[in-house]
């Protein structure tokens, strides 16, 4: 398999943001062999720094983990802790491929998940706040068919939606 290698300026705020890396030819991958996505961070005085968002609450996609090295690749150190998000795709060449921006609008969102299957796409919380008077009024996910996105508002009024 020939490598993917991309060079992209990253967002350094919170939550993050999806960028795409594509291979020349598809990627042809054997059961039982490790992968890896590889990144090299922005300089620190103490150490390289990532922004990946990940889930550490409860990970949803057991057969991976992340590390880490402080040696340049010498040693990696695992942390089985963390779910770092990720999705990967395949294009057939002459097969239609859609995908979909969905807009959820409320004057105070609260929350926002959004499930494919039992996966962990996106989990947004605490989105809006009566103390400290700010409010979410809106949030962009990109959706696949048959993902479902739970919406609460700051009042309790829940909302389940159906791609």
């Amino acid at each position: 398999m020939t490598p993917c290698q991309s060079i992209l300026p990253i967002t350094t705020e919170p939550p993050g943001d999806w960028y795409e890396f594509s291979f020349g030819e598809p990627a042809t991958l054997t059961e039982g062999v490790l992968y890896a996505i590889v990144l090299h961070g922005y300089y620190h005085p103490y150490s390289p720094t990532i922004y990946w968002r990940e889930d550490p609450s409860s990970p949803t996609y057991d057969r991976g983990y992340s590390c880490e090295s402080t040696n340049s690749g010498g040693y990696w150190y695992k942390q089985t802790s963390d779910d770092n998000m990720f999705q990967t795709f395949m294009f057939i060449p002459g097969e239609k491929l859609t995908y979909g921006t969905l807009v959820i609008t409320h004057p105070a969102l609260l929350r926002i998940v959004q499930k494919r299957g039992e996966q962990l796409i996106n989990g947004y919380d605490n989105l809006s706040s009566l103390d400290e008077e700010f409010f979410t009024r809106k949030v962009k996910l990109e959706v696949e068919g048959g993902d479902v996105i739970e919406a609460i508002t700051i009042a309790g009024v829940s909302y389940r939606f159906l791609v």
